[in-house]
């Protein structure tokens, strides 16, 4: 039997030839009623598979159908199954707790059974959907677990599917020699063109996956390459739907090469292929992609439209993660079109979905448990109560015949009435228990209600309170820009008066007047010094221009070259690494990276020539560029209030400084919607990391440049 079921779950792509989708769902509808048992157990298991990509909520119907009858089995194998069934039900649907749960409960299943095929088929399961949840390190675990029993058999098949799951999820994590390395053993195991028509697939999918590691390597043609070899595999296979996850990576690396006309027909083969199968997820999927690319290519009134319908198709596929997506596709697009109210509504929909799925996912899948396991208790019950009133039955019919047992007959008459009694009570009994649970799961479904009404309140008492923090910090700039502005003059003409009164009579006081004299003066200076930078500090953000392409390396020249005279003083060596353009503005970024290696000379060890690094490294949404030096380094102590306005981290007699300048770094980081952050050690130097975000627009390049 367990070889019925992984022939089934493996085979299906291959099951009666060529038939298409569709034709195998209408004869297994066809001969479902006719079934008993195991045998309509395995019917139910294949439906649900069927429907995995075309329907998931009639996939999970069918797998509940399955879960239910699997209890009355009383069989833990296909129990297992029937768990492993359902959570691959609630994979297709983006309910990812739930599917883990149902893979982790058919697990404890098998254990007892210490059927080793079945443990492994499991743990693959579990490795994919903890992949799926980010959960990468469990992932692979399970992965690794699956791969020995096959290894151990030399199952080059089974083997060569967990190989691609490791593969992908070195995809995953951007690991992409490692995922060549996992998928290219597929190929080596079975041969880039397998005399087995079975595993056609398998050997695609490597392929496939080869292809995507060098598009995420940047090495776009040789990833083509690679998607027309397994493009040219999967048109051999009799399910044309298999040719669309390649048809969509081909569409993805000829958008990067900026050839969109194939990029545009490879679109189009592949949604032509999903409408004729039938298969609305993979219509959704394509449409949500083909969104992503009218919007990349700055089209965002239709991408709007593309992201509607696909909002719709993940609707009525009950795929909830894909809504939750689309949601922020679409808030993030209407922003951009400057539609605030729709970007709003969206972003409330997004919230209230997101909530929904973390707070009665849970619930609603124990509660839905809790129910079959006492339908199943039910249902045993009254097979026993049926089996009981049978055999009272022949009894009486065979006592009936036998005038010299009558007494024997009577008895057998009276039990009779007695077991119908007890089963009526027995069946009274579990209809007050269902409508106690019914009852249960109303006032249950009431408190989620008023539980999402408290968070409603709270969310909209957090705006609010965000609202006058908002207003209060603006209050506060403006007073900070007036007040550094208006002071700056009279303070000024303070330092003229004192520096006129030490030329002209400077002679005339004695010592300690020219003391106090120069004390005044220093005080004023240093007074200027600090509403000098208090004023670069509230001018951050308050430019009002629009962002525009901003060449990193032009500006560390310029900075390079304003501060030629404190490097040459110093001696102080700069080497800089290969820097990106970014989208933001020209004159924060100037003052940012003058502010960070001005510090970088200025607080150097004595006697050792100060040496400072500066170097990017592009990520998958951003930059981080550092920059560290070899200098005094910060205090363990006082690193966590380095971007505090006014604390200055050393004794004012040893270093000049008025303690707002890291304060101004932090502010212009933030206002390019970046982070900063700091690593030191006293004594041995201190590093800045600055991390600032892609900007995925045709006027900003993402990629980096010459210093």
């Amino acid at each position: 039997m367990i070889r019925l079921f992984f022939l089934f779950l493996f085979g299906i792509p291959f099951w009666l030839g060529a038939q298409g989708i569709q034709a195998q769902i209408d004869s297994l509808r066809g001969i479902l009623p006719y079934q008993e048992g195991e045998a309509k157990l395995v019917v139910l298991f294949q439906l649900s598979e069927l429907h995995a990509q075309r329907s998931p909520q009639t996939a999970r119907d069918y797998a509940s159908d399955a879960l239910g009858l699997a209890f009355s089995l009383d069989n833990p194998a296909r129990l297992a199954q029937a768990f492993d069934v359902m959570g691959r039900s609630y994979h297709a649907l983006g309910k990812y707790i739930l599917a883990t749960d149902c893979f982790k409960r058919g697990l404890e299943t098998a254990k007892p059974l210490e059927n080793a095929k079945l443990d492994a088929h499991l743990y693959n399961s579990l490795g994919i959907i903890m992949s799926k949840r980010g959960n990468y390190h469990d992932a692979l675990d399970y992965f690794l677990k699956a791969k020995a029993y096959w290894e151990k058999r030399q199952n080059h098949g089974e083997t060569a599917k967990l190989l691609i799951n490791i593969s992908a999820l070195y995809l995953e994590l951007e690991a992409y020699q490692k995922a060549i390395d996992a998928a290219d053993q597929v190929v080596q195991l079975l041969g880039e063109k397998p005399t087995s028509r079975k595993m056609l697939p398998a050997v695609a999918m490597a392929l496939n996956n080869i292809g995507s590691a060098h598009e995420g390597l940047g090495l776009y043609d040789q990833a083509l390459d690679y998607y027309l070899r397994a493009w040219e595999l999967k048109q051999a296979s009799p399910r044309p739907i298999n040719q669309v996850s390649t048809l969509a990576s081909m569409f993805s690396v000829l958008h990067k090469q900026k050839r969109y006309y194939d990029a545009e027909e490879r679109y189009e083969q592949a949604m032509r292929i999903a409408r004729e199968e039938n298969s609305r997820y993979w219509q959704q999927n394509l449409m949500q992609i083909y969104g992503d690319y009218l919007r990349s290519r700055g089209a965002a009134a239709d991408a709007v439209v593309q992201y509607e319908q696909s909002l719709q198709l993940a609707r009525f596929l009950h795929a909830q993660q894909a809504c939750l997506d689309l949601n922020h596709r679409l808030a993030e697009t209407h922003a951009e079109l400057g539609d605030f109210s729709s970007a709003y509504r969206y972003a409330q929909r997004q919230i209230v979905l997101k909530d929904s799925l973390m707070n009665s996912e849970n619930q609603l899948h124990l509660q839905e448990l809790d129910a079959i396991y006492k339908l199943e208790d039910m249902e045993k019950t009254i097979g026993e109560l049926r089996q009981k009133e049978e055999l009272g039955r022949w009894q009486l019919y065979g006592l009936m015949g036998v005038a010299i047992l009558f007494v024997i007959a009577l008895f057998t008459v009276y039990s009779r009435y007695r077991l119908g009694r007890r089963s009526h009570r027995l069946l009274e009994q579990q209809h007050r228990e269902i409508r106690q649970q019914n009852l249960l799961l109303e006032d249950k479904n009431r408190q989620i209600a008023r539980q999402h009404a408290q968070m409603e309140d709270q969310s909209r008492a957090i705006r609010q309170q965000n609202d006058r923090l908002e207003a209060s910090n603006r209050d506060l700039e403006n007073f900070a820009y007036v007040a550094s502005h208006d002071l700056k003059e009279p303070l000024r003409t303070l330092i003229g008066y004192l520096q006129l009164l030490e030329r002209r009579n400077g002679d005339r006081l004695d010592e300690s007047g020219r003391t106090f004299l120069d004390f005044a003066r220093r005080g004023g200076e240093q007074m200027l010094e600090l509403l000098e930078d208090l004023l670069h500090y509230s001018r951050v953000g308050r430019g009002g221009a629009e962002p525009t392409r901003v060449s990193l390396a032009k500006v560390l020249e310029d900075v390079q070259q304003n501060l030629s005279k404190q490097i040459k003083d110093t001696g102080a060596i700069l080497t800089i690494g290969l820097m990106p353009v970014v989208s933001g503005y020209q004159t924060e970024l100037y003052l940012l990276f003058q502010n960070l290696l001005s510090n970088s000379i200025k607080f150097h060890r004595p006697e050792v020539l100060p040496q400072i690094h500066i170097q990017a490294r592009e990520e998958a949404d951003g930059y981080v560029i550092s920059v560290a030096d070899n200098g005094i380094g910060i205090d363990l102590n006082f690193q966590a209030e380095a971007f505090t306005m006014f604390k200055k981290l050393h004794q004012s007699h040893e270093y000049q400084g008025t303690g707002i300048g890291l304060a101004t770094c932090k502010k212009i980081v933030e206002n390019h919607g970046g982070e900063i952050s700091l690593t030191s050690e006293a004594g041995q130097g201190t590093t800045i990391y600055i991390w600032l975000p892609r900007v995925e627009a045709a006027s900003v390049s993402n990629t980096l440049g010459t210093a």
